[in-house]
């Protein structure tokens, strides 16, 4: 994602993984901290919503460490919630989904 001239963030999606369960997959999701609080993480989710019908897909999900607070309040503020949680290598991992509405 771009603000200008300058990278305010990257948005990597995986097509192939989900694709029999009706979902998205969301591998990386960053937002650059000077471009926080300004719409940027939004607007990026958007992109991924629209490829994610553009697919014919109803959910995306993806993971998120649960000391990443920050992170789990902007996804639930987008509509996500949690799925499962589980040990992962640095502590606990929360799957989140956010179930799109059909047009």
């Amino acid at each position: 994602m771009m603000a200008g001239e300058e990278t305010a963030g990257m948005l990597e999606m995986d097509s192939e993984r989900g694709e029999d369960d009706d979902y998205l997959w969301i591998v990386l999701l960053f937002i650059e901290e000077r471009f926080r609080k300004l719409g940027c993480g939004t607007q990026t989710m958007g992109r991924a919503v629209a490829r994610c019908r553009e697919l014919g897909r109803n959910k995306i999900r993806l993971n998120v460490a649960e000391e990443n607070t920050n992170a789990i309040f902007f996804y639930q503020g987008l509509g996500f919630h949690a799925i499962k949680k589980e040990h992962g290598v640095s502590g606990n991992i929360y799957t989140m989904e956010l179930e799109l509405r059909r047009k």
